[in-house]
């Protein structure tokens, strides 16, 4: 535990998360009384030895955990209105472009102001608004006007339900609304979506248009979601072929994508600097290859609109890349930890997400089983055995391509079968093949 504080310290953050979830109707209270003991035990942190210190430690990132929790359960004058099913006055601007189906609309609005029963109140927080006859083409950045009706997100109580309501919280949506007619929707002309929102929409729409003009709809509406983490396009038959075949994780701009944008660019940088005599001399070209690849995971986040999942794995690429910097990065676990960390408390309500859980635990069950399923499949193969050195190294490539998506899918496997109950038994071939489609690029750089 000394060795590594980081990871008890995730774990002691996670269960002040579940505190705070199971204190969450004393919010108010609770988070003033968390306050006031946090306060009490940095004072003690700085007065107590050594020793102590760490429990005390481990103990305030328990506190924190909750706190964290408990400023996310705010209470917004949306959310009363949409349990009474008020209808009310909005003006908005549209943040993603529309989901289409048939002559049904769904909008990801941010409410700028709303009207109720003559009263004016400013709000800055996002809305699934849902128009169901008469749609148009809404862009982003488009500002609107409209007279909807609010509702709540409720759960069906089956067993084993999706956690609808969960999962629109966890992307930041207060409530629903709904417009019947979408003649009744008045354009306000161009909105403000902020930087650097605005700068992102004038990349990726050059980008849409793009595929738009050029491609079928089927093939568009994957590149939209490889590309640009847009997955508005994708149809029930596209995204159940793909949860069939156990490559769902592929239309979400996650783990995957940053890690293929970051070891290229990384190589390729550290190529480039190589051929400077100076730079070798200097500097370690290794470090600042790393410290340089941040820049384009950073920009490659932003053209997908910084989607949760992609900004989940550009904090855990970024840490990996800090660890390379700062000659961290034998301590692969001190890093996931760290990056998990940084995950939640940015957002503690990811760790309900099934994206993040698969995430993470993707990466738990690579660094833990790999080294163990590579020594089952014997890598380490003689020079005697295999006289061919390329031999040897295509061997050695595959072997571990293996070991990495055989790790990943049994650890997974318990909380696949939970989540969406099945077991696709063509899950290890069809990831192997794509890992190494996407991977092929590394063999010749």
């Amino acid at each position: 535990m000394l060795r590594r504080p980081l990871i008890p310290a995730l774990f002691f953050f996670i269960g002040g998360i579940f505190l705070g979830h199971v204190l969450m109707p004393h919010g108010h209270y609770t988070l003033l009384c968390l306050f006031c003991v946090c306060v009490c035990l940095l004072v003690l942190i700085l007065l107590v030895s050594s020793p102590g210190r760490l429990y005390l430690c481990l103990f305030l990132f328990f506190l924190l955990g909750a706190q964290t929790d408990l400023i996310r359960h705010h209470r917004s004058p949306l959310s009363e209105l949409a349990e009474a099913r008020h209808q009310v006055l909005m003006e908005g601007t549209i943040l993603e472009p529309a989901i289409i189906s048939g002559d049904l609309a769904r909008l990801i609005l941010r409410v700028d102001t709303l009207t109720h029963e003559g009263k004016r109140i400013r709000s800055r927080e996002k809305v699934r608004l849902t128009v169901f006859s008469q749609i148009r083409d809404f862009s982003p950045g488009e500002s609107i006007l409209c007279w909807a009706r609010l509702g709540a997100f409720r759960n069906f109580n089956n067993p084993g339900r999706y956690n609808y309501e969960l999962a629109m919280d966890v992307a930041g949506l207060v409530c629903a609304a709904s417009v019947s007619d979408g003649r009744r929707i008045v354009s306000m002309g161009k909105g403000d979506i902020g930087f650097p929102w605005e700068t992102l929409e004038s990349m990726r729409k050059p980008v849409r248009d793009f595929f738009e003009a050029n491609l079928s709809f089927q093939n568009q509406a994957i590149l939209k979601a490889l590309i640009l983490g847009e997955r508005q396009s994708i149809t029930g038959e596209i995204r159940e072929a793909f949860r069939m075949s156990g490559l769902s994780h592929v239309l979400a701009v996650s783990g995957l994508h940053i890690a293929v944008v970051a070891w290229l660019c990384y190589t390729f940088l550290k190529k480039l600097l190589s051929l400077s005599s100076l730079l070798i001399l200097r500097t370690d070209i290794r470090k600042l290859s790393a410290l340089m690849t941040c820049l384009p995971v950073i920009g490659y986040t932003g053209l997908t609109g910084f989607q949760i999942s992609a900004v989940r794995a550009m904090i855990m690429g970024l840490a990996y890349l800090v660890s390379l910097v700062i000659s961290r990065e034998k301590d692969v676990w001190s890093t996931l930890a760290i990056a998990a960390l940084i995950v939640l408390g940015l957002d503690p309500h990811a760790f309900f997400s099934i994206s993040a859980q698969l995430s993470f635990l993707a990466v738990a069950g690579i660094l833990w089983l790999s080294p163990v399923v590579s020594r089952w499949l014997c890598l380490t193969v003689d020079e005697q055995t295999i006289h061919s050195r390329a031999l040897n190294l295509f061997y050695s490539y595959v072997g571990g391509l293996i070991a990495v998506t055989l790790s990943a899918t049994i650890f997974l496997l318990p909380i696949t079968t939970f989540y969406f109950h099945q077991v696709p038994l063509m899950t290890l071939p069809l990831n192997l093949a794509l890992v190494r489609v996407l991977g092929v690029f590394r063999l010749y750089l």
